[in-house]
């Protein structure tokens, strides 16, 4: 239930729903599974291994979609393909045109469908109302606005867009590589040991470092040829590591030592209550380093 990733979004408007209101509206899109003839399906379902749909839990509201995928190799579709073409041209003397291809391949896969394995997956969301952040916990943006898409036809009063401040991840990114290392320390966030670099013009050649000291003369050497990061390893607080992007997104999340221990000190045995208390500290943890994210990209942008 640890997020691993943050694809990010700004509440453009206050909400004011309890977990049960919540689950409710998410109730009309329960998970149902895929029928015999359907490739994919995806609605709410319990989360975190709970019986509830919706999770209030250190002042955010938790919920997880399901998805299920019906598997169909195209090794399989593309063999029974080639079998029937040849048998056509066999028996009738024809090639097979394109227009009848298709026709062909969509019965092959209407015919496997109910055969096929299904592949599951859960993408866990927290709305937090307090501070205006929704998080999806997707590794890529077109996962995460699957997501949302399913939020906004659930919840009619929801409205979000993606986050913006008053400066460029990118620009941020590279003052911090070329902060002295003693002066590291007193900064919003920290270096950690991966990054990205792009360069600019037509080739837009890449650089990458991996478990790598980035205060390094060749970093600053790559920066000073106009390359700009586009991925950074960071460390907020020793609470948090993640690798943030120039177009906001945040990566490979890890909750270190810190916020473990915070958790150990729970003492309960109880399945909901571990839950609730693993939710409570990610929720004020995140809400606190995405405030200082913020703070440290210049704040929202001026509107004109």
């Amino acid at each position: 239930m640890w997020f691993k990733n943050l694809q990010l979004y700004r509440l453009t408007a206050p909400i004011s729903l309890t977990a049960d209101e919540l689950a409710d509206k998410l109730s009309a899109q329960r998970f149902v599974g895929c029928g015999k003839s359907e490739r994919a399906q995806a609605g709410w379902s319990d989360a975190f291994g709970c019986d509830e749909l919706v999770i209030a839990a250190g002042d955010a509201l938790w919920c997880v979609l399901k998805t299920e995928e019906k598997i169909l190799p195209s090794s399989v579709i593309n063999q029974e393909l080639q079998a029937k073409m040849d048998h056509i041209e066999a028996t009738e003397a024809r090639r097979v045109g394109r227009k009848e291809k298709q026709t062909l391949k969509e019965q092959i896969e209407d015919t496997l469908l109910p055969q096929a394995f299904s592949r599951y997956s859960r993408v866990a969301v927290m709305i937090d109302p307090k501070s205006g952040w929704v998080a999806v916990d997707a590794s890529n943006m077109g996962k995460a606005e699957q997501v949302v898409s399913a939020l906004i036809q659930s919840i009619d009063e929801l409205k979000m867009k993606r986050p913006e401040a008053a400066q460029s991840p990118a620009s941020k990114m590279a003052d911090l590589l070329l902060v002295p290392e003693d002066e590291q320390e007193l900064q919003f966030f920290q270096l950690d040991s991966d990054c990205e670099l792009k360069g600019h013009g037509d080739t837009q050649s890449i650089v990458r470092f991996a478990r790598h000291n980035l205060l390094q003369p060749e970093v600053a050497a790559h920066l000073a040829t106009g390359k700009q990061p586009v991925k950074l390893g960071m460390q907020w607080q020793d609470r948090i590591s993640f690798m943030l992007t120039d177009d906001w997104q945040i990566k490979r999340v890890k909750f270190m030592d810190l916020i473990q221990d915070e958790l150990l000190s729970t003492d309960t045995d109880d399945r909901r209550a571990l839950v609730e208390a693993t939710l409570t500290i990610q929720a004020e943890s995140l809400r606190s380093m995405l405030a200082d994210l913020m703070d440290w990209l210049g704040g929202e942008p001026e509107k004109d």
